[in-house]
Formats: C-alpha cells, sequence, structure tokens
C-alpha cells in the first residue's frame, strides 16, 4: 500500500510523445533544440492539468542528458531530474514563496555554475502569485542571465504576469484537451492496467475532466476504486452524480408528441432520485445546447465533445424539431436557471417552464413579431400616416371661419398659436399630431366656463394688507416716567369719586401712602410744590377714601387735583 501511487503521478508524461493534445508546444521546443537556438526563458500558461510543469521537467530533461536531444531516461541526469533530487534543477512554488526574499536568493545562487547537469534550471510554478516587488526584482536576472542559467515560468493566468516579465520570456500557450483525446488517454491507461470497462463510462469521465487530464485521471481513481475495476456507466454516474441524458430524452420526445403526462412523471422521477430543480434546470440547459449544437455542426466538431453514438442518439431525438424550436427551449430553460436562483418553489417554477414548453411551437420570438409587423404594414420598415382625410377636413374647416386663420409651420409653432387663440374655433393645420393637439385645447377652451382670478390666493395677507402704526412707538420711552408707564400697563380698575370728581388711576394710592418710594419721587415733589404754593393753613388736609371724610372747603382741592392731572 505504502507504494501505491495516483494515476496523475505514475502515467505523468517522461517525454514528449506522451504529453498529448499540445503537438505545437511540443513540435516548436524540440525542433529548438535541434538547431540549437534554446532561449534563457519560458513561460507557459494554461488550464490546469494540460501539462505546463511536465513540459517543463521535459525540457530539462532534454537539455541536461547525456543523449541530447533525446531522452534516455537512464542516466543520472534524467533520474534525478525525474525524481526530482536535483540539485541543478529547482522547482519552486510561487505561491508559498513569493516575497523578495526568495527571489533574491534565487538571483543570488544564479551566478554559481551547475555542480552536475550542463544548465542550471530554475522552474516557478504559478509565477502569477509573485508579489509585485519580486517580479521587479526578477527582472534583471530574467533579461540577462549567466550563460548556463534557464528560466521556465508556468501559470494558469498569464494576464497577470508583469508584461516585462512576459516579454522576456518565450510565451507557449497550453489548450484544452479534446473529449477524444482525453477518452483514447484513459482507456490506453486502463488497457495496461488491465481493467474493463464501457466506452460510455470513458465519456463520462472524460466530460467531468473539462479538457484537463489531471482531472479526468484522478475521476478514473475514484471510479476505478468504486466500481473494483469494472467501469460501467451506471457506476460513473454514481460517483460523478451526473443523471442520464435519458430524462431530458424523453421529456423532448413528449414535448414533440404533445404528452404532458410524461413530462410531468419525468421531472417527477428527476427530482425524487436524481437531484434537486437547480441541477435539473443546469442539466437540462446543458443538454439543449448540444441538441442546439448537433442542429448545426458535424459529429467531430470540437465544439460537440460528443461520441459518434451519442451524436447518432441526439440527431434521432430532435429529427422533428427545427432549429428555432430548440432555441426557443433553450431561452426558457436558461429563464428557469435565473428564477430558481431566486425562488424557493422549485417544483412549481420547473413545471411551469414545461407548461411553457408544452407549447413551443405556438410561441413567437420578437424578431419573429417584428417581421409579421413589416409584412402587415408594408414593406419599407415603417407606416405611412393616414394624412388625406385630416387635410380634407381641415379644407372645410378652412372654409367656414376664414377670418380666423389656421396656425401654421412646425409642431411648437402651431402648439404656440392654439394656446394663444381666442375662444372662437379655428380650424387646426398641419400634420396629424398638431391638429389633434390644436383641436382638443380649442374644445377645451369653449366647455370650460372663465376662471375668475383670485388675487387673495396669490398674495400673502401680510403684503395686501399694510401693518397698522402703532402710536406707542413714535414716542421714545425715555419721555414717559415710570409711574405713567406702570400706570399706562396696569390693569382698569374701580375708579374712586371724591367730591364729585374721579380720581384717576394711581391718585388714591398716592395719596394714601405716607413714605413715598423712590418710583414716586418725581409725583410727589410736583405734589409738594403745588401744596405749599395754593394751598392756605386753613384748607383742610386731603383724606383718603378709607377715612370716610369729607374736608370742608373742597374747593382748592379740586383745583389741585384738575392742575395736578390737567382734568378739565
Amino acid at each position: 500500500m505504502t507504494n501505491y501511487q495516483v494515476t496523475a503521478r505514475k502515467w505523468r508524461p517522461q517525454d514528449f510523445s506522451q504529453v498529448v493534445g499540445q503537438e505545437h508546444v511540443t513540435t516548436a521546443l524540440t525542433n529548438a533544440i535541434n538547431s540549437g537556438k534554446v532561449p534563457h526563458a519560458y513561460l507557459f500558461s494554461g488550464p490546469r492539468g494540460v501539462g505546463k510543469t511536465s513540459t517543463a521537467r521535459i525540457l530539462s530533461k532534454l537539455l541536461n542528458c547525456i543523449h541530447s536531444p533525446n531522452i534516455c531516461g537512464e542516466c543520472a541526469a534524467c533520474k534525478e531530474i525525474t525524481l526530482g533530487q536535483s540539485l541543478d534543477v529547482r522547482e519552486i512554488d510561487g505561491a508559498s514563496n513569493r516575497g523578495i526574499e526568495q527571489i533574491r536568493e534565487i538571483r543570488d545562487n544564479a551566478i554559481y555554475t551547475p555542480l552536475s547537469l550542463k544548465y542550471k534550471i530554475f522552474i516557478i510554478d504559478e509565477v502569477h502569485m509573485l508579489t509585485k516587488e519580486a517580479s521587479n526584482a526578477l527582472l534583471k536576472i530574467l533579461e540577462e542571465p549567466p550563460s548556463h542559467v534557464i528560466f521556465m515560468l508556468a501559470t494558469t493566468e498569464s494576464n497577470k504576469v508583469l508584461p516585462t516579465i512576459r516579454s522576456r520570456c518565450q510565451h507557449y500557450l497550453l489548450k484544452r484537451i479534446s473529449l477524444e483525446i482525453l477518452m483514447e488517454r484513459l482507456a490506453f491507461i486502463l488497457d495496461n492496467e488491465g481493467y474493463t470497462y464501457e466506452r460510455e463510462a470513458l465519456e463520462e469521465i472524460a466530460n467531468a475532466g473539462d479538457g484537463s487530464m489531471r482531472d479526468a485521471q484522478t475521476i478514473l481513481d475514484q471510479v476505478i476504486l468504486y466500481s473494483q475495476g469494472n467501469l460501467t456507466l451506471t457506476a460513473t454516474r454514481e460517483v460523478l452524480g451526473v443523471p442520464d441524458t435519458i430524462y431530458f430524452e424523453k421529456i423532448v420526445q413528449a414535448l414533440i408528441t404533445q404528452d404532458i403526462v410524461t413530462i410531468l412523471e419525468q421531472a417527477n422521477v428527476y427530482l425524487m432520485e436524481v437531484g434537486d430543480g437547480m441541477s435539473f434546470a443546469e442539466n437540462f440547459t446543458k443538454f439543449l445546447r448540444k441538441a442546439l449544437l448537433v442542429k448545426k455542426l458535424p459529429p467531430n466538431h470540437a465544439l460537440l465533445d460528443l461520441s459518434q453514438e451519442k451524436y447518432d442518439i441526439l440527431v434521432g431525438v430532435l429529427g422533428e424539431l427545427e432549429e428555432s424550436q430548440v432555441l426557443t427551449l433553450l431561452n426558457l430553460s436558461l429563464d428557469l436557471c435565473d428564477t430558481l436562483k431566486k425562488e424557493t418553489s422549485e417544483r412549481f417554477w420547473i413545471e411551469s417552464t414545461l407548461f411553457k414548453m408544452f407549447d413551443y411551437k405556438n410561441r413567437i420570438s420578437l424578431s419573429e413579431l417584428r417581421q409579421e409587423i413589416f409584412k402587415v404594414i408594408g414593406r419599407g420598415g415603417g407606416a405611412q400616416r393616414p394624412t388625406a382625410p385630416a387635410q380634407q377636413t381641415t379644407h372645410t374647416q378652412q372654409q367656414s371661419t376664414p377670418s380666423n386663420p389656421a396656425p401654421t409651420g412646425s409642431f411648437s409653432a402651431q402648439l404656440d398659436a392654439s394656446r394663444n387663440a381666442n375662444t372662437q374655433t379655428k380650424a387646426p393645420t398641419g400634420s396629424f399630431s398638431a391638429q389633434l393637439d390644436a383641436s382638443r385645447n380649442i374644445s377645451e377652451r369653449e366647455q370650460s366656463p372663465p376662471i375668475e382670478p383670485k388675487f387673495k390666493s396669490m398674495f400673502p395677507e401680510k403684503i395686501v394688507t399694510p401693518k397698522e402704526p402703532k402710536i406707542e412707538s413714535m414716542f421714545p420711552e425715555e419721555l414717559i416716567t415710570p409711574r405713567e408707564a406702570e400706570i399706562k400697563n396696569s390693569t382698569p380698575k374701580e375708579v374712586p369719586i371724591v367730591n364729585n370728581i374721579e380720581i384717576p388711576v394711581g391718585v388714591e394710592q398716592t395719596i394714601q401712602q405716607t413714605t413715598p418710594s423712590p418710583v414716586e419721587v418725581p409725583i410727589e415733589k410736583r405734589v409738594e410744590n403745588i401744596s405749599t404754593e395754593n394751598l392756605s393753613a386753613e384748607s383742610p388736609s386731603i383724606e383718603t377714601p378709607s377715612e370716610q371724610k369729607t374736608p370742608s372747603s373742597g374747593g382748592n382741592m379740586e383745583d389741585t387735583i384738575k392742575n395736578l392731572f390737567e382734568i378739565p
């Protein structure tokens, strides 16, 4: 068990004759070695598992083998390179050694001559993973290396490699391996290993490999372990989880025969036994894609990736369908894939799509609908406006109202003229759309009553009604005494009567107070001055209403109050 090797390692190509599907690369490299024109840097790019690193190893053996330009496989150089033990052929993983320190180490070691081989070779895998600084550090040694140094770079994404690096290398692009070549290589391995297989099983494995030899060989190991060395189509599909196309073949045949029950039954069997709704939509789309290509391409075309047997089966299934009808089914299947990504009711949407497919003969595409419209309206791509009846009506209206000329000219001019017209009816002229707009404007103007302008709604109340001037603001506050301001702002009270004379507000309180307040100083002084000049010694004193006394001589009191408060 310890000596077990996976198929991808055990059957790894050891010379260019075993590198399948890349003849354009192996031929160019062989010719370069035979002619002695060996560049100092190579760049191999392409999808995964197509032989980039294997090609670099084989080229290293071709350059260092003692029987160069051939590979003997027996010399020390060939054995060391094959086992990965050579000190002069270094394989570096660009994904894990991507820093500038690792590139600096390569640059420092490159100046030394090889120990045992003719060339010192650096194979850098996944070179696009190097940092920008590391890539820039590699530029100088890559452009002008020593004569004994050769760089071989490999990458799956050549677009991420710096252009300055690509320009210093000979770039070889390895392509995907076709289905037939993969099947032949797998059959060769199984024959040498002593396993039995079905041709359909190899086709399923090659399809799952998707152009990658390593992926196909890995799947082959799984199927061998599952089937115990007997590779059948059923076992292969069980390992891969790939549904049998018989479900979709029966659905298409039922669509042709208009058997809706069979269509729903096959969909139900698929959902119950094989996979979910998204798997149904994706595999049905792939089936219809191949069906569409079968209608257009010969059996050996590269786009098909079908064996001759499978091609003949599809031709028999799709014999009665036209190319446009297959395209209609394919579009519905694509719409189902988009719908299932957003919805959860898978069975509902699958059956709804199948109902639409059931009516595929009556579904018309947008381009067909456009062509039918052009056939109806006539050749030339458009319809003519019926202007003759409109012109006749215009002539009649112009005769009835000769005093009002109709608007003419462009559409905007006609529209302005119709809006500025008076309430009298005018005959619209011009194009059909202009006549229609003018007639609408006239009819609306005749039917609607005149609108009275509402000036109050157009202007705010504050602008229409001016503010009344405030008299208080016309006099400065400093001209009014504090006591007068207090009396003015106080609420009105019951006016007392003394000797049949109404005493104004505030006077009663002034008379009652024995000790004047600071605010009442001006008024008190005025009262004292008046009392000393106008009142005699015999005149009675002023008594407050609270004392309920009436002065004996009230004439002087009345004059005093009148003079003090200017009472007429």
